[in-house]
């Protein structure tokens, strides 16, 4: 059995999701049993589960291996379902903005009840005397109760996880400071368990994988997440495979001796305990092993392949000038530059047209995008530039564009790149590591750019929406990442994994 170690798989996928999802497209078409191994609690999985095609067969969650929600057959959980256990007077409050219902009982607020848009119930708060909220249920679209939240002075005290029976089969209490102190577990045959942190509960779990798999082999894509709990574990049992999806130095211009990712600093200090490496690019290859030896055995496997559209049906872009940017709201991606350079672009195009599509950083409060919204504003580039955010089907936005940019700080490969040139779309970056000097053929599907030069970015963009030819030559750079070439790779790795 084989395992893709993810952080969660969202409605919106990040670069490393999608990565795992075309290895599953692989996997699937070899007959190759596997599952995408997520660790966050969703009450609502199975949406975006669905969303991305992913079976229950191929799934595998830490919460969801003790619940048993996520698939559950659907039953009724409505409003007049919950009503019909309450004793008393009840009395309905509906909002009148939406469909969610303030319940009183005999005349007392106790609850507040909202709705999926099937009608089953979403979550309830529970109010005390003085009307404040101490506890939450939350629920599944399917039904269940899955999470009940109990709250003091609106900090969370403790959780309680449900099964399909309504039993509790986790329960997670924290301190004053938000941390995790105690977290108990009832196994399946109704044994408990107990542990101090929630690392002690993944290495418990990861040990009964282990022993229930014959010969797993795990892919770890989020190696922050997995790598200090599984070499702990490491034994000839299973094997272990640590994948790079960015660079491995903090700093890309110290290949030699900088700071390592932080996301790789096990990867590369336990060698011993890994039983390979899989990078995106034959250069960051070549400088691991220029750093480390080569005795690392590394694979070079892209994180994507190419949908090749035929050349026949690459046409030339109708009018407005327009630019197109695929990625993340996020800091790294530099999109002010981009922005930059259409801003100087304006002055010979006035009608040209920048779209944005992605999604910002939570993690700061979207603070640069929050910025560069404002740069928009404050410049007069509210015709000019949209910010489109996110969509599932990209490659419609991105074959009606002229021009393709990317202008990251860091790259493992850059998806986003392939994507443009397997439609026909020519893509400017800056020549950055690691991907866009083995994807772009320089003024034939594209042009490198001098890093941090928004200037010479602003002369290329141009180059290609001048230059028609570069949609076929685009294409034909993207061929040599085609399907074929994809499912070869990977067939490679496994038939050679099978003697490491």
């Amino acid at each position: 059995m084989f395992f893709f170690l993810s952080a969660g798989i969202g409605e919106k996928l990040t670069g490393i999701e999608h990565a795992i999802l075309k290895r599953k497209h692989v996997f699937d078409s070899c007959g190759l049993a596997h599952k995408i191994v997520t660790l966050n609690y969703n009450a609502n999985y199975l949406k975006n589960l669905n969303i991305h095609h992913i079976r229950a067969d191929s799934f595998l969650n830490l919460y969801d291996d003790y619940q048993y929600l996520i698939f559950a057959a659907l039953r009724s959980n409505t409003l007049e379902d919950y009503l019909s256990h309450i004793a008393g007077e009840v009395t309905l409050e509906k909002n009148n903005a939406n469909t969610d219902v303030k319940v009183y009982i005999n005349g007392n607020y106790l609850f507040y009840i909202h709705f999926f848009s099937n009608g089953n119930i979403s979550y309830i708060n529970y109010f005390d005397k003085a009307r404040k909220k101490f506890k939450r249920a939350l629920y599944t679209e399917s039904g269940y109760l899955s999470k009940e939240i109990y709250l003091e002075k609106n900090q969370v005290k403790s959780c309680l996880y449900y099964n399909q029976q309504g039993i509790v089969v986790l329960e997670e209490h924290y301190t004053q400071d938000n941390q995790l102190s105690y977290l108990s577990l009832k196994e399946s045959n109704g044994s408990s368990c107990f542990f101090q942190d929630r690392d002690q509960w993944i290495k418990h779990w990861f040990q009964k994988i282990i022993t229930s798999y014959k010969q797993p082999v795990f892919y770890v894509d989020k190696n922050r997440l997995y790598n200090h709990i599984l070499v702990e574990l490491k034994s000839p049992a299973f094997k272990l495979i640590s994948i790079f999806h960015s660079v491995h130095v903090s700093n890309p211009q110290k290949m030699e001796d900088g700071r390592i990712n932080s996301n790789y600093k096990i990867s590369l200090a336990e060698t011993n305990k890994f039983d390979g490496y899989i990078v995106s690019t034959e250069q960051q290859r070549q400088d691991l092993w220029a750093r480390f030896g080569s005795e690392l055995k590394i694979w070079v496997i892209p994180p994507t392949f190419a949908h090749i559209e035929s050349e026949l049906t690459v046409n030339a872009v109708a009018s407005p000038f327009n630019v197109i940017s695929v990625g993340r709201y996020y800091v790294e991606k530099r999109l002010h530059h981009i922005i930059q350079a259409v801003e100087i672009l304006k002055e010979k195009y006035p009608e040209i047209q920048l779209d944005l599509y992605g999604f910002g950083d939570s993690r700061d409060n979207f603070i640069y995008e929050k910025e560069i919204r404002k740069y928009v504003d404050d410049h007069d580039l509210e015709t000019n530039v949209h910010f489109k955010g996110y969509v599932h089907n990209i490659s419609d936005k991105i074959r009606n564009a002229h021009v393709s940019v990317v202008t990251s700080t860091i790259e493992g490969f850059c998806i986003g790149i392939l994507d443009s040139l397997s439609v026909g779309t020519p893509v400017v970056a800056y020549d950055i590591k690691y991907g866009p000097n083995a994807l772009i053929e320089q003024n034939l599907s594209g042009v490198l750019v001098e890093n941090e030069n928004i200037q010479a970015l602003a002369i290329a963009i141009e180059q290609c929406y001048l230059n028609p030819h570069m949609r076929t030559h685009a294409i034909k750079s993207a061929k040599k990442y085609d399907l074929n070439s994809y499912k070869k790779k990977w067939l490679d790795h496994l038939l050679e994994l099978s003697y490491v």
